[in-house]
């Protein structure tokens, strides 16, 4: 049992100590700064705080963290100390184009795993790494392609339940030189992860563990944060729906992945092919929806028939009435509007209480009314596509 409680708090101890764990905390703010600063430039305001992206980065990975560290440990999928080297230098290397979606594990991982793979056949050196990097086959391949296609799973979780909400809002121009609004997504997570060393102080607790070939009775824990990163600029879509779409091809490259990477436990292989599959798989997903947004007008662009909701400010007078995103005002206190000189006017027609009518995603009609109190969002707290001459101001 001492064993295990010292194990336990060394690795705890490595995870606190990796410099990855610290790194994102200023990735994360640096991202949650260039947000604010851009939605300030085009709305006046920003949505969420500044601290947005780094409570994010803390709190979100956490539970893919655990469960996939459950799934490593319960099947026995050990790794030698080159992998978190290796994955340290690629994630260090893909942060450097200050771009979340080139921090997708297919990308991190992916390159750890070819890095790996050509040093053991190659036997290169490489200066200053030589006693951190294995150049002998050691059964950590078919290791990194599982934990790549785990990562994968995760990934699309964190889109799921992340991604897809809290997007921000952004003015630009079209092709026609017309103001029309997108939605950005741009996440850093931090996965806490498990791995199995061959090599300590612990023994195997059970006779039938592991399940996947072992090369020794000895084994040691290390605890390490794993970056997860994702970007998207969403177009032609409301964002939960974009997002989610992207999320479900993920999981699906995830299962292509594992369904290669596990017979790669015996014939090493398809470890390559499942991470050959991963990297070329995760960059074919952005191109397809490049070509599908291609052939679809801007969702969130200026209509005859309505002022479209752009996003929601927290804590507003709207998001207490229950508006949504994408959703279109037809009427303010019983005035038709269709841009934002219109909406302001029929507002100051009330400045204590408001009656709204809203056209819903389906395309119901529905009334919604509240009390507007003193200091609070003059425009309800909606944000909305302005006109040309908004976008040229907040250009100059």
């Amino acid at each position: 049992m001492a064993a295990w409680v010292f194990e336990v708090a060394k690795g705890i101890g490595m995870f606190f100590l990796h410099p990855l764990f610290y790194i994102g905390w200023f990735y994360a703010v640096y991202l949650g700064y260039r947000r604010v600063k851009r939605e300030r430039k085009d709305f006046h305001v920003r949505v969420q705080d500044g601290w947005f992206e780094f409570r994010t980065y803390l709190s979100k990975g956490i539970l893919p963290g655990v469960l996939i560290s459950l799934v490593v440990f319960a099947a026995g999928a050990y790794s030698s100390f080159s992998f978190p080297v290796a994955a340290f230098f690629a994630t260090l290397l893909f942060s450097l184009f200050l771009h979340p979606a080139w921090l997708s594990p297919a990308f991190t991982a992916g390159t750890a795993f070819f890095l790996l793979y050509f040093l053991q056949i190659y036997r290169a050196e490489i200066p200053y790494l030589n006693r951190w990097l294995s150049f002998e086959p050691d059964g950590t391949l078919p290791t990194v392609s599982f934990l790549l296609a785990l990562l994968l799973f995760a990934e699309s979780y964190l889109l799921f339940k992340d991604a897809a909400y809290h997007t921000s809002p952004r003015i630009i121009r079209s092709p026609r030189g017309l103001n029309v609004g997108v939605h950005e997504s741009r996440r850093l997570w931090m996965v806490p992860l498990v791995l199995v060393l061959p090599g300590g102080n612990l023994h195997l607790p059970l006779d039938f563990w592991p399940l996947l070939p072992f090369p020794n009775e000895d084994f040691s824990l290390l605890m390490i944060p794993y970056w997860i990163g994702f970007a998207r600029q969403i177009r032609t879509d409301l964002p939960a729906a974009a997002v989610s779409a992207t999320a479900k091809r993920v999981l699906v490259l995830g299962l292509i992945v594992s369904a290669l990477a596990i017979p790669g436990f015996w014939h090493p292989l398809w470890s390559a092919a499942s991470a050959a599959a991963a990297v070329i798989g995760r960059l074919f997903i952005p191109l397809i929806q490049r070509m599908q947004d291609q052939n679809r007008p801007f969702y969130f662009s200026r209509s005859e028939r309505g002022v479209k909701i752009l996003d929601i400010i927290p804590g507003s007078p709207a998001e207490r009435m229950g508006l949504k995103i994408g959703e279109l005002v037809t009427k303010v206190n019983g005035t038709p509007v269709n841009d934002d000189t219109g909406f302001y006017g029929a507002l100051q027609k009330n400045m204590a209480y408001c009656r709204l009518e809203v056209v819903d995603h389906q395309g119901e009609v529905r009334l919604e009314s509240g009390a507007l109190y003193e200091g609070e969002h003059h425009e309800l707290g909606i944000l909305f596509v302005g006109k040309e001459k908004q976008w040229m101001d907040h250009a100059g």
